[in-house]
């Protein structure tokens, strides 16, 4: 597949970059999904293409598990596709048999090594076009993607690009279009304002998305000076209004001579405004009362909330109201650490400790000695760094990886989690015992949607902070901006809140927001959050049966919830389609009959699911 080809684009079938074909023409994508993220290579009839470990394989996939050569698509001239081993070390396996050659259905997956392929059949439409999408749906994408990513253990990114110079006095549609077709198609491009968009990048990590971000900049037109902020799931952020935020933060951070900014901002605190927090309902007023008692001892602290609710802020409002002030505040995503460096983070390391060590470093828990250390997202943290937390909490002492000494350390624990950790505990996914430590106090922090006469008050906090950050002109909001302000859910809560602010402050042509300024989910021309049109393209199939233990229920588990992503996947191309199993067989990359049998077997029932 040649990148730098401009390609034309299937409005119906996601798919990967593909050089001009003729309108209507049927093509074949193999998709392989392996640690490093998705890639496809298109294959035309008669044609075959090689994947493997490198060079020459036409899709080279940097994988310890790959041969050089691993194996062969080929599509026949009478329109079957096979796979063929070319002698692999680890074998070509379908359906978890070993083979040599093998006809493939549409769909079917295919091991080489850990890296997982799949063939999907697909046709252009007479006039394929591209689009770029509205925030709205782009941000109902990103929800999805994170509840995906989160679910299977992969993970996603988020551009926000800007055009300065002279493209930035013409619309963004002006160079978005031609930046577009430089991007795979599965990634998702959507306006932010008249000179910014947004682009999600699903399998991509940070590091990949930074790659991404240098070369679409690269590759623009030298009228369209570009800059870019990236974030990623999970190394950036754990929400999709978040990670809005940090690409948007690091945007305003990127400068001429450092087009690209992916600053590391997972592990600092977010303030809910720069000169504090708003107070103004009977259950903030009581839980800040009740964060001022707490502060006074040192006890551990657990806050519990939704994604979003600030417990960040109630984090930062402990170590400031109590006498560790003076002392340092560190904070950690636990969801943003690699297992294996886990303890490294949290307990430091000596030099020479594990591969890179060059030199000895201090932990989190060591830089936070004498103040307070806040663990975000305490229940995605591993099984492994439960127990050795647990010991730590139990005798103030630290031990760095690769050293045998132990360090005191005086710390106290704030932790957070949008999770229940008490049923995480009945399930066995958490440490009871690591529970009761963390759980001496407990503060629960009520989502926006029951704190709405607040809503007003933050928004106008936020408009005049990031009004003076900016030296915007914008200086109010209007009547009609903050009754649909106020009468929305926000299931993003207050950081969804400060991002909609952000955003109608970039796009307002006045000095009051009106509600033309804000999203379209806000103003409620939206019916419902609920997913675009098109369908996302299919996870990476996981074998329940070969990852769990002969006995365990986890594969079934696992079975069960691709079951169910499956099943979500054909409803939304039914409902796309008004119900049309052949066009939802089309938006599927699936033949009709293949689609008619899964409609049958995974027991669907719904209006649109008519035979």
């Amino acid at each position: 597949m040649h990148r730098n080809e401009p390609a034309e684009r299937d409005t119906t079938i996601e798919h990967e970059q593909i050089p001009a074909v003729v309108a209507g023409e049927e093509l074949v994508s193999v998709v392989a999904f392996s640690a490093a993220g998705a890639q496809s290579v298109e294959l035309r009839r008669g044609q075959s293409v090689v994947i493997g470990r490198d060079f020459p394989a036409d899709l080279v996939i940097a994988d310890a598990s790959l041969s050089r050569q691993h194996a062969r698509f080929v599509w026949h001239d009478d329109g079957l596709i096979e796979v063929e081993d070319l002698g692999s070390r680890n074998g070509t396996l379908v359906a978890l048999e070993k083979v040599e050659r093998k006809l493939l259905q549409p769909g079917e997956r295919v091991s080489l090594g850990a890296v997982t392929c799949a063939v999907y059949r697909m046709r252009l439409r007479d006039a394929p076009s591209y689009e770029l999408g509205s925030y709205d749906e782009l941000l109902a994408a990103l929800r999805a993607e994170v509840a995906r990513a989160r679910e299977l253990g992969r993970t996603c990114a988020l551009l926000a690009l800007r055009a300065y110079g002279d493209a930035a006095a013409r619309h963004v549609t002006t160079w978005a279009l031609e930046l577009a077709k430089s991007l795979r198609s599965i990634d998702r491009v959507a306006v932010y304002d008249a000179q910014s968009v947004l682009v999600l990048l699903p399998e991509q990590g940070l590091e990949a998305a930074t790659r991404t971000a240098r070369a679409l900049i690269e590759k623009s037109r030298d009228d369209a000076r570009l800059r870019a902020g990236v974030a990623s799931f999970p190394e950036s952020a754990s929400s999709h209004e978040k990670l809005v935020s940090i690409a948007q933060a690091n945007l305003r951070a990127a400068s001429a001579s450092a087009p690209v900014q992916a600053r590391d901002v997972a592990s600092a605190p977010e303030p809910a405004a720069p000169d504090g927090v708003i107070v103004r309902s009977r259950s903030m007023v009581e839980l800040y009362e009740l964060v001022r008692r707490v502060a006074e001892r040192s006890v551990a602290v657990l806050v519990l909330g939704e994604t979003g609710t600030g417990k960040e802020v109630i984090a930062s409002a402990i170590h400031s109201s109590g006498p560790r002030a003076k002392g340092p505040l560190r904070a950690v995503n636990c969801a943003a650490i690699a297992p294996t460096l886990t303890e490294s983070v949290l307990f430091g390391h000596e030099r020479g400790a594990f591969t890179g060590a060059h030199q000895s470093a201090k932990g989190i828990f060591e830089e936070a000695d004498g103040g307070t250390l806040f663990l975000d997202e305490i229940g995605d943290l591993n099984p492994s760094a439960q127990a050795a937390l647990l010991r730590v909490l139990e005798t103030r002492k630290i031990c760095r990886v690769g050293s045998h000494r132990e360090i005191p350390v005086d710390v106290r624990i704030v932790a957070a989690t949008h999770r229940d950790l008490e049923a995480m505990a009945e399930r066995g996914e958490f440490r009871a015992d690591l529970l009761y430590r963390l759980n001496a106090i407990s503060l629960h922090v009520p989502p926006l949607r029951e704190r709405s006469e607040e809503i007003a008050a933050l928004a106008q906090h936020f408009l005049h902070a990031i009004a003076r950050a900016w030296q915007s002109p914008v200086v109010s909001i209007a009547p009609d901006a903050l009754e649909r302000l106020t009468a929305y859910a926000w299931p993003g809560n207050v950081r969804e809140l400060r991002n909609v602010i952000e955003r109608a402050l970039v796009v307002c042509k006045g000095d009051r927001i009106g509600a033309r300024d804000l999203t379209d989910r806000v103003r409620g021309t939206l019916a419902s959050a609920a997913p675009p049109s098109m369908p996302p393209p299919p996870p990476p199939q996981v074998d329940a049966d070969a990852a769990a233990p002969e006995g365990s229920d986890e594969g079934g588990a696992l079975r069960e919830k691709l079951k169910d992503y499956e099943t979500k996947l054909i409803l939304d191309a039914l409902r796309s389609t008004s119900g049309s199993q052949v066009r939802a067989a089309g938006l599927l990359g699936l033949p009709v009959r293949t689609l008619v049998h899964k409609i049958k077997t995974l027991g669907i029932r719904h209006a649109y699911a008519r035979e």
